[in-house]
């Protein structure tokens, strides 16, 4: 071999290591800008989860497929952050019992403010119909349309804490079922 094919050897083996240097540096810079992007987008929403928890029935479906779409930089998000990014058990877990408390708070509030809105009307009504003379004084009750407008608003109360309460069970029970993360671990030789 002559110089001349040396030196044009060396220089292909230098362009080639360049090349393919260059080439890990586009795809970490890839990785990386994937990374930031999933952290932009998911970040926030593990807080907003905790305070809205049937957000988590949208996004932990697309958090799963993020996985499956950019493993890699998953796995260097799960090293940083020393959980499984974007949502852990824990973060469905903690929707779920946010959930049913936003439920039973519901519920008190639902039961008080009918209770309220069904005495207050049949206070109405008995002055109304004292003062119409309609009022039944001997057993205390009122006219049969008076009685008809307080079974209305028991009907609505039962309508709305209906249609609250299939809401409820329907999230609960879809948080409930949500698959856990992967493990960030690999699984150990010889487990299923």
């Amino acid at each position: 071999m002559t110089i001349f094919e040396l030196l044009i050897l060396l220089v292909l083996v230098v362009l080639t290591i360049a090349v393919l240097s260059a080439g890990r540096e586009l795809r970490q810079r890839r990785e990386d800008a994937i990374a930031l992007e999933l952290l932009r987008v998911f970040g926030p929403l593990r807080e907003t989860v905790q305070q809205q928890p049937k957000e988590l029935l949208a996004w932990y479906p697309l958090g799963r497929a993020i996985r499956r779409l950019w493993p890699d930089a998953c796995r260097r998000l799960d090293e940083s952050t020393g959980t499984t990014f974007p949502f852990t058990r824990e973060h469905v877990d903690a929707a779920h019992a946010r959930w049913t408390a936003s439920w039973l708070a519901w519920e008190r509030n639902h039961d008080a403010e009918f209770k309220l809105k069904a005495a207050q009307l049949e206070r109405a009504l008995i002055a109304e119909e004292r003062q119409a003379g309609t009022f039944d004084h001997e057993r205390g009750t009122l006219s049969a349309i008076g009685r008809a407008r307080i079974e209305a608003i028991e009907r609505e109360k039962l309508e709305r804490y209906q249609d609250r309460y299939e809401e409820y069970v329907r999230v609960a029970k879809a948080i409930a079922a949500l698959e856990p993360p992967p493990s960030r671990e690999p699984p150990q030789r010889g487990s299923p």
